[in-house]
């Protein structure tokens, strides 16, 4: 649905000298922009030492990231002025946030492995195309694991909300309301890991009793 917004946008980045052209690929400049990094707070040669910087010989430098590139087999694809191809996972994210949001908006959230490549380069991308930082706060909530191990699809072990408040997992003993829920994830500060397990969500549940109870307990007393 937005696609047309995403060919327009690097269409402005080329026209602006931060992207360049090469065989179906466009590329963005890191280093043309001169504030890559100020969200981590590091260089770019620290950033791209062991993360997960894709290789190409089409790239004029190894830190520039793809705007747009050629779609594999069974991939989608649009027409585009350099082909049949698809954008990059980060130019979706810019364009769609302008559309909705607007050139800036307030807080942009997102987990903390997501900080570098994916957005540093979205505020490459935005800043240069649209002359300002697209946020003005940035937070990155830590990782949820499951009694210890990161959640993941691949391991079997995540859960979404509704099977939490269904027990219908075969992590779970039983099922916990959604206050539980909230009381268990709110304990802890959005940049620690939160650990799911069933020992430490009867021992939410509990203290949520207790605080429940506690302010029923106060609203009944007299002056």
């Amino acid at each position: 649905d937005n696609i047309e917004l995403m060919i327009k946008m690097i269409n402005e980045l080329i026209k602006g000298e931060f992207a360049y052209v090469n065989e179906n690929h466009v590329y963005f400049k890191v280093k043309k922009f001169g504030n890559y990094g100020n969200l981590s707070n590091k260089n770019i040669d620290d950033l791209i030492a062991g993360s997960r910087v894709e290789l190409s010989d089409k790239k004029q430098n190894p830190e520039d990231f793809v705007l747009w590139k050629p779609s594999r087999d069974n991939e989608p694809s649009w027409d585009s002025p350099w082909g049949k191809g698809r954008p990059g996972w980060h130019l979706e994210c810019s364009a769609m946030s302008k559309k909705f949001l607007g050139n800036e908006f307030d807080i942009h959230g997102g987990g903390m492995d997501l900080v570098f490549p994916h957005h540093e380069a979205e505020i490459a991308q935005s800043n240069a195309c649209n002359n300002c930082n697209p946020a003005n706060y940035w937070m990155h909530n830590n990782m949820i694991t499951v009694d210890g191990k990161k959640m993941g699809k691949s391991l079997g072990n995540f859960i979404n909300l509704e099977e939490f408040f269904t027990g219908d997992h075969s992590k779970l003993e039983r099922a916990y309301s959604p206050m539980t829920i909230r009381f268990f994830i709110l304990q802890a500060h959005y940049r620690s890991t939160i650990d799911f397990s069933n020992e430490a969500l009867k021992a939410a549940e509990k203290g949520f009793t207790k605080l429940m109870n506690a302010m029923e307990t106060l609203e009944d007393l007299k002056d």
